[in-house]
């Protein structure tokens, strides 16, 4: 314990690595000014823990950087289950299977997107109150995380449409299967 102690005054190089992936979700016009910031802390001794607290404002705009990207991904992954959702298969079990994997999809994204629209929210209060570090001029965060807030809407309507016509897909499938009688 004394030397996690000791080693937590200084952040180390996995630490670091987590610091830079949070800071590439960031739109690159903040980036070089959010990686000098970074590492000015921590040439003056800082861990971790320190640069990523969100009490901080260099921790609130790495937020940023893990929220943005985390919407990103979400958009992906609701690409992903549309795409299951239209795959065919050649028999109803197949077609169940499709139908299964996107309503799962579908549902572990609505439960993330709900945290990210919170989180989000949290982000635009906070983003209008950052001094600590000065971003370029053509650099607008709060923009990006509009923009994000937005995409989170359309990413809700998308999962909500996929649930829907997933739910329809695997009630076709079972009455096609009753009616081949590969029950």
């Amino acid at each position: 314990r004394a030397a996690g102690r000791a080693r937590s005054t200084a952040a180390s190089a996995g630490e670091m690595r987590q610091v830079w992936a949070l800071a590439r979700g960031l739109p690159e016009c903040a980036q070089a000014t959010v990686k000098a910031a970074v590492e000015k802390r921590v040439a003056a001794g800082a861990g971790s823990e320190k640069i990523l607290d969100q009490a901080d404002e260099l921790g609130q705009v790495l937020e940023m950087g893990r929220v943005l990207a985390a919407v990103s991904a979400a958009t992906q992954s609701t690409e992903a289950a549309a795409a299951a959702l239209k795959k065919e298969g050649a028999t109803a079990e197949e077609e169940e299977g499709y139908a299964d994997a996107a309503l799962e999809a579908a549902s572990s994204n609505q439960k993330q997107s709900m945290s990210l629209r919170m989180a989000l929210m949290d982000l635009q209060t906070k983003v209008q109150m950052l001094t600590a570090i000065t971003l370029p001029s053509n650099c607008d965060l709060a923009t990006d995380l509009r923009a994000a807030g937005k995409e989170m809407e359309d990413i809700d309507s998308a999962l909500r449409k996929i649930s829907q016509a997933a739910r329809s897909k695997k009630l076709m499938a079972s009455m096609k299967s009753l009616h081949t009688g590969e029950l």
